[in-house]
């Protein structure tokens, strides 16, 4: 499997463009962000709510997780967005036999990126 990462800050549309990406070719889109949603943990909500990086290892389980539901699907290419962050989770990565092949980072001024962030809510 391929792994396209996408960076940038909060704001920047990593998932929008990720999303994007995926849909016009038939890849997969995987947000660690979506993902901890999903999870619907109240104290990791509340993590997310105030922009705090969550526990490396409780990360990685749920995107290893994921990304074997998409292996198995036969898809070739993910776009992940919000991963890796540090260099732990690219150890991680390694460790597990994943690498990001191809890194976008998409670049914005801060008041470009509150302003997109005040349109949200």
């Amino acid at each position: 499997m391929k792994i396209i990462g996408l960076f940038g800050p909060t704001g920047s549309g990593k998932s929008s463009q990720g999303k994007i990406m995926a849909s016009w070719s038939g890849w997969a889109w995987v947000s660690t962000g979506e993902l901890l949603r999903r999870e619907g943990n109240d104290e990791i909500l509340k993590q997310l709510f105030t922009s705090k990086l969550i526990d490396d290892m409780y990360v990685t389980k749920l995107l290893l997780a994921e990304l074997k539901k998409v292996e198995a699907d036969g898809v070739k290419v993910v776009v992940i967005d919000g991963y890796p962050r540090n260099a732990k989770q690219v150890s991680i990565m390694t460790e597990n036999g994943l690498q990001v092949d191809m890194a976008l980072d998409i670049k914005l001024s801060f008041d470009e990126a509150w302003a997109r962030i005040k349109l949200r809510g």
